[in-house]
């Protein structure tokens, strides 16, 4: 379905209504606690696509793992989900969530992120979960 055939499909006023929901919002509410679990990104060897610089912040008593995620690869990444670990001060996983990340990160982009998360966690670690490639023409076939 093409963006065209969506917005026909539900209808301006549809339309209206989802953007009002989304931008009243705001941000995401942060998870009550850590999800249990061993859980690892969908794509081994994430690393040879993306760099993320990542850092926890509290802000308006909300904790936020926040960075930014670089694309080195050579196609547009979308609808991409990244993997939050956090760690106790004994380095024992305290659990898991996984976040949308940006929707999308063209080809040498970078772009910024920030995930809600439980407090209670000394140290994280971020990695990419899963996300689409967006491969564009390459000529007609025979």
């Amino acid at each position: 379905m093409t963006r065209r055939t969506f917005a026909g499909a539900i209808g301006l006023g549809g339309i209206g209504l989802l953007l009002g929901t989304t931008v009243g919002c705001g941000t995401l509410a942060a998870p009550t606690s850590w999800t249990p679990g061993n859980r690892q990104p969908l794509i081994r060897g994430w690393e040879q696509f993306f760099r993320i610089q990542w850092d926890a912040t509290t802000r308006n008593g909300q904790t936020l793992v926040e960075g930014y995620i670089s694309n080195t690869w050579g196609f547009t990444a979308q609808q991409i989900q990244l993997l939050v670990t956090g760690y106790d001060v004994t380095g024992k996983p305290l659990g898991q969530v996984i976040a949308w990340g940006p929707n999308e990160i063209d080809p040498g982009g970078r772009r910024f992120f920030n995930v809600p998360v439980a407090p209670g966690a000394s140290t994280y670690e971020v990695a990419m979960f899963a996300w689409s490639w967006v491969q564009t023409g390459g000529g007609d076939m025979p």
